[in-house]
Formats: structure tokens, C-alpha cells, sequence
């Protein structure tokens, strides 16, 4: 089934539709039910805040649940948990077919409450409240006025400081420390043995970090800004472990001076960089690093962006 074919087949079951989060509300039997279309997952999920009378209603509320789910080849499970009737449908390409599942899913959850006189209730705080549909940063759920006033306050906090207006000198400033710790680390792996260009991954990031720590938050450009330096640093720092590492093997730098064997691997590198046997290895190393430090960038990036939420304030849906 489609989001527009079920869309529309909510409305048929007398529920509205909220379709920033994929979901439909509505009240039946004086329970407020939400049913959620989650189609990356493949599945339909019936949510119906509840509580059982007694201890015995609710083991029977349990057991019922479960024999409903394994009875029935395209319910995932039926179960009370959180003070929530819950029940996972399976998402099929025959949009009929999921109709009939969806209807019979809410047809049996009546039919159970009905008989062990089920009352319903706020899954929150487990009070017998009334029960409304609201918005909490642009995700939808059901519950008492009380604990919408506490848990909106929460959440647009969160997404305010998420949201807050990019500080880009400071971002770039962060950026710069995070590339020069990350290039000390990388020449403190490469004398340690871990070479091509495995540091990179640090570099990267540290300066992606870096920028979000000072800078508060990222854009597409700072991220892309963020990569180059790390790849500029990734240089300095193949070409520093080089040095650093010629002194100390070949120049025995604890014994001789650290200064002096440090301008003496300084002149030698300069002096024999177009060699193969010095070029070949740096060249290798810089190769991975920057396959590396652009990997890295990209998942980051993605992560970031996956996990961004734009401030939508929080409010009651009629």
C-alpha cells in the first residue's frame, strides 16, 4: 500500500492523517488510537494507550494478544507494554490485502478491551486523563495535557539548541585545532606503525567535531570547507612523520640531539624527495589518507544530516 492509498483508507475509518510523521489519529470506543505507516520498515503499527482493571485482566489482555499474533501469518506481534496496546502489521503489495489486516487488527483490540473492560489511559503517566493528540517537534503522539506541557518543554529546548544560528569564524577556528591535534596523533600512529594514511580518519573527524563544538552546527559547506583542511593537514602530517621518523631510526635523535637530528631528517627529506624509495611510500600513504578523510567526510555528513531535525514548535492537533 502506498502513503497516499493509506491515506486515504484512514479516512474511510474516520481517522485524520498528520503526514509529517507518517501517521493516522483518531478516536473509537473513547480510546485515542494512532496508526503509523512505516514503509521503510514494511510494517503498520497500531498504538492504543490502555490499562486493565487488575492484575488478572491484564495477564488475560497479554495472553489474548499473543494468541491474536500467532494466529494471524501477517501480525508481527500483539502486545500490552508501557501501559500501550501494540500491534506490528506486515506491509504486503496487494493494498486490499492490508486493508483487511489493519481492519481486523483494530476490530480484535476493540473486541478485547470491550470484554475485559479495558480503560483507556495516558501510556505516560498511567492516569486515567484525557487523552489528546499532539506534536513534539514535529513527531506525533497521544497523551495528557500534563505531560505534553513536560515533555514539549524538553524537546523544543533540544531542537532550539540544535537549530541554533551557525557561528562560522568560531566553526573554522574549531575546525583548525581539531586538524592539528588529529595531525599530531597521525605522526604519533605513524612512528607506532600505523601507516597509510590511517590518521586520517582522526583528522577528519577531529576538524568535523571541531567545527560542530565551536561553530554550534554544520552546513553543507563547512563540511565540504572541514574535509579540504583535513586533507591539507593529512599532507603536513605524512610529510612530518616522515621527518620525525628518519631522525629518530635512522639519526638516532635520543642520542645525538632531537634538534639537530630533527634538521638534519629536514634536510635529508627535502633534499631525496624525488627518490622512488621516499616518494613511493609518501604517495602511497596520502592516496589511502584521502580515500580515507573523503570516506569519513561523506558518512559524517550523512550521519548529520539523517539526524537533523528543523525546529518545529510543539502544539495540539485537533
Amino acid at each position: 500500500m502506498t502513503e497516499s492509498e493509506f491515506e486515504e483508507f484512514t479516512i474511510t475509518l474516520g481517522m485524520r492523517y498528520y503526514a509529517l510523521d507518517h501517521t493516522a489519529y483518531g478516536q473509537a470506543d473513547g480510546f485515542q488510537m494512532v496508526l503509523r505507516f512505516l514503509q521503510r520498515q514494511g510494517r503498520y503499527v497500531l498504538l492504543i494507550g490502555a490499562a486493565a482493571p487488575g492484575i488478572e485482566e491484564e495477564e488475560k489482555l497479554s495472553t489474548l494478544l499473543k494468541a491474536f499474533a500467532s494466529d494471524r501469518s501477517r501480525v508481527v506481534y500483539a502486545q500490552l507494554e508501557d501501559n500501550t496496546i501494540q500491534v506490528c502489521m506486515k506491509m504486503t503489495v496487494d493494498s486490499e490485502i492490508d486493508r483487511e489486516t489493519i481492519k481486523d487488527g483494530i476490530g480484535a483490540v476493540f473486541c478485547f478491551c470491550k470484554d475485559l473492560k479495558i480503560s483507556p489511559i495516558c501510556k505516560y503517566c498511567g492516569h486515567q486523563k484525557k487523552v489528546n493528540f499532539y506534536t513534539l517537534g514535529g513527531d506525533f503522539d497521544a497523551m495528557c495535557e500534563d505531560c505534553f506541557d513536560e515533555r514539549s518543554r524538553a524537546v523544543d529546548i533540544k531542537l532550539k539548541k540544535r537549530n541554533r544560528k551557525q557561528k562560522t569564524v568560531l566553526g573554522f577556528l574549531g575546525s583548525f585545532i581539531g586538524c592539528f591535534l588529529g595531525a599530531g596523533i597521525y605522526i604519533v600512529l605513524y612512528l607506532l606503525g600505523f601507516k597509510l594514511g590511517l590518521g586520517g580518519i582522526i583528522i577528519v573527524l577531529l576538524s568535523l567535531f571541531g567545527f560542530l563544538w565551536l561553530g554550534k552546527r554544520h552546513s553543507k559547506k563547512s563540511v565540504v570547507i572541514c574535509v579540504i583542511m583535513s586533507w591539507i593537514f593529512l599532507l603536513c602530517g605524512e610529510y612530518a612523520a616522515n621527518i620525525a621518523e628518519f631522525a629518530i631510526v635512522d639519526l638516532n635523535a635520543m642520542s645525538l640531539g632531537s634538534l639537530w637530528a630533527l634538521k638534519e631528517a629536514f634536510l635529508w627529506i627535502n633534499e631525496n624527495l624525488l627518490l622512488q624509495s621516499v616518494y613511493q611510500g609518501i604517495l602511497t600513504n596520502i592516496s589511502i589518507g584521502t580515500f580515507l578523510v573523503l570516506i569519513f567526510g561523506l558518512l559524517f555528513a550523512m550521519i548529520y544530516k539523517a539526524s537533523y531535525r528543523p525546529y518545529i514548535k510543539s502544539e495540539k492537533i485537533e
